[in-house]
């Protein structure tokens, strides 16, 4: 059984993480403008965003279920560390994968701009439609009878300098996206609770079946890598920052432990 006793930090951060859904939610909407993780080249971006975006959240599911975890799993974590490493742990780990999700974004953005430079250089439809075809989820604005105009006439000057612009619209449209959540830093608690208690067992929610906790993770783990290689768009570098920050996580408990051994 895990021990329910609500600890200071952890009740600190739920009501926080609660407090922010409901005003932005229901006060202030802009509160996730100022505050979520932005592209690090965008004009909104403030590097102050790395600590605040793990306090927001866009969807009731998304707090509640990280809330779940870090009411579940945190007080034990703080119980064993004490509040003031504990506190140390979540926020490091919470903000290593905002810095991987920045860095994942730079890389997606620095390739979708080749791929733009290259569609301006050669505006073929059969370009555009293979550009279109690989960022379909993005383009849903897309005029659907512009693709058979485009086609009709490849070489009209107006279908081409209008495709160019659908192209800088998906630029436009993946440079605002943010991130939003502690699902970085409750996955970090979650492969530090299987590192520390291996054998502990818990149970995915709804499903009333125990399992040992370090398979609990090691399947968490792996569906998150398989759920970032096979995402589009800027899912891709939510799930992999999620998976960073599992990584953050092990790399942390592994170099505590091998410190306490060198001062043991």
């Amino acid at each position: 059984m895990l021990n329910l006793i609500l600890t200071p930090v952890v009740k600190a951060l739920l009501i926080i993480n609660f407090a922010a859904f409901i005003i932005s939610s229901m006060v202030f909407s802009d509160l996730n403008t100022y505050f979520s993780l932005k592209y690090i080249f965008a004009s909104n971006f403030y590097p102050y965003q790395f600590f605040t975006y793990m306090f927001l959240h866009e969807y009731f599911g998304n707090v509640f279920f990280n809330m779940l975890s870090l009411f579940f799993i945190g007080p034990i974590l703080e119980m064993y560390w004490g509040s003031k490493k504990f506190m140390y742990f979540y926020f490091i780990i919470g903000i290593g994968a905002g810095v991987i999700y920045s860095i994942i974004m730079y890389a997606q953005m620095y390739g979708l701009n080749l791929e733009i430079e290259a569609y301006i250089n050669n505006p073929t439809f059969e370009n555009f439609l293979n550009f279109q075809n690989k960022h379909l989820s993005e383009l849903t604005d897309l005029n659907k009878n512009f693709l058979h105009e485009f086609q009709q006439n490849p070489t009209n000057r107006e279908a081409i300098e209008q495709s160019i612009r659908f192209a800088y619209m998906l630029f436009d449209v993946k440079s605002k996206s943010s991130l939003m959540g502690a699902s970085g830093a409750t996955y970090g608690l979650l492969m530090a609770f299987g590192l520390i208690f291996p054998q502990r067992e818990m149970m995915i929610f709804p499903f009333p079946v125990p399992i040992k906790a370090w398979k609990f993770i090691l399947g968490i783990g792996a569906f998150q890598l398989f759920l970032g290689f096979i995402s589009r768009s800027e899912n891709v570098a939510v799930h992999f920052a999620n998976v960073s920050g599992m990584l953050f996580a092990f790399i942390m408990i592994k170099l505590w432990k091998e410190k306490s051994q060198e001062d043991y």
